[in-house]
């Protein structure tokens, strides 16, 4: 029997990597990061209950999806709109969709990996036929890290840290919610025993392990790398980069140790990393005054932010020292 399968978690956790390693599975496809069934959860209930116009707007997205643009082509709007449409019909047709972009037969798990999906794990598991999630969860010094240096993100280190105490908290809770249909696992895990990882995926979805599906990541081989930093995949993952203190980013380091929520950290058995403030300035001081570092624009924004903000402190509580004086 059919089933969906999804994949999500924050961005940078390691997402693309599982999808393509559980790709080379014969009974399972998952779409690359499309965001179609974030915006399906948000404008079905519109569409179910709305008139011709909103299904064929709808189905119209799909042309300006580039990773499922291609399903349009076996669209056939009139029988989608004259039939009596309901959510099964729905899922149905969309797996259906999916089964033949696949080229693969006798799948048993057909689905999508897109980050966001974490905010809608209740309407995925609530609307669509047994399914099941697995939810990627990676430290939050190289996730944040990862997102910056790879261009993912224009938001500062507050709202970085912020999203990812909150999606942390947010797998706690859902796999709390739903013991049976969710599957956590950790990046670091993932890179380091990969072989035991995948076997753990495979049994909660009830497959036979095959490890075969390792040999491309074994040999580096990914040909299908649907994403738009594709060339990350191209290269190996070194295992011994998981926790690197990074030279430039002893400033971004310190402040996440100091903003970062303690229960998702104790939960998943990361560590806050402690940094010392005479060591943390002089190294700082050193990489800012050496062509060794080369600052990002995301880090000169911060240095400059933090530095007008410092001034004006300052000037505010000048200020009412004159006006105390007086």
């Amino acid at each position: 029997m059919l089933s969906n399968l999804f994949i999500a978690g924050p961005p940078r956790s390691g997402t693309t990597l599982l999808r393509l390693i559980l790709n080379e599975h014969k009974s399972i496809y998952i779409t690359p990061e499309s965001s179609y069934f974030y915006r399906y959860t948000k404008l079905f209930e519109r569409i179910i209950n709305g008139s011709k116009h909103n299904l064929t707007f709808f189905l119209d997205i799909l042309n300006y999806i580039p990773s499922v643009s291609h399903w349009s082509k076996n669209i056939n709007k009139k029988k989608f709109i004259d039939k009596n449409f309901s959510n099964d019909s729905f899922v149905n047709i969309i797996n259906q969709l999916i089964i033949d972009v696949s080229k693969k037969e006798n799948l048993l798990y057909v689905g999508d990996k897109t980050p966001k999906n974490i905010y809608i794990i209740d309407e995925l598991i609530s609307k669509f036929i047994n399914t099941k999630v697995i939810l990627i969860i990676r430290n939050p010094y190289d996730t944040i890290y990862s997102q910056i240096k790879s261009g993912f993100t224009n938001h500062n280190i507050f709202s970085l840290v912020h999203r990812w105490n909150y999606e942390a908290n947010l797998i706690i809770n859902l796999k709390s919610n739903y013991p049976n249909n969710i599957f956590v696992i950790k990046y670091e895990e993932l890179v380091n025993n990969t072989e035991q990882s995948i076997e753990r995926v495979l049994i909660f979805l009830g497959l036979n392990i095959d490890k075969k599906i390792l040999e491309k990541y074994s040999n580096n081989d990914y040909d299908d790398v649907d994403h738009v930093k594709s060339f990350l995949y191209k290269k190996k993952i070194s295992t011994n980069r998981i926790y690197y203190r990074k030279p430039n980013f002893f400033f971004e380091e310190s402040l996440i140790s100091k903003l970062i929520d303690i229960k998702p950290i104790k939960f998943f058995g990361y560590k806050i990393l402690k940094t010392n403030n005479k060591i943390f300035f002089l190294k700082r001081l050193r990489y800012f005054f050496t062509l060794k570092n080369h600052f990002n624009k995301y880090q000169l924004r911060n240095i400059f932010s933090f530095t007008f903000i410092f001034l004006k402190i300052f000037i505010f509580k000048l200020n009412i020292f004159k006006f105390l004086k007086k």
